[in-house]
């Protein structure tokens, strides 16, 4: 997933933390 660039895996991730904020505020 975080192959190309971890510029990109960031946003990726920043982006559903929004989303699934619920379940990634334990991890």
């Amino acid at each position: 997933m975080c192959s190309s660039s971890l510029d990109s895996c960031l946003e990726y991730m920043i982006h559903y933390s929004r989303i699934f904020n619920r379940e990634i505020t334990v991890a």
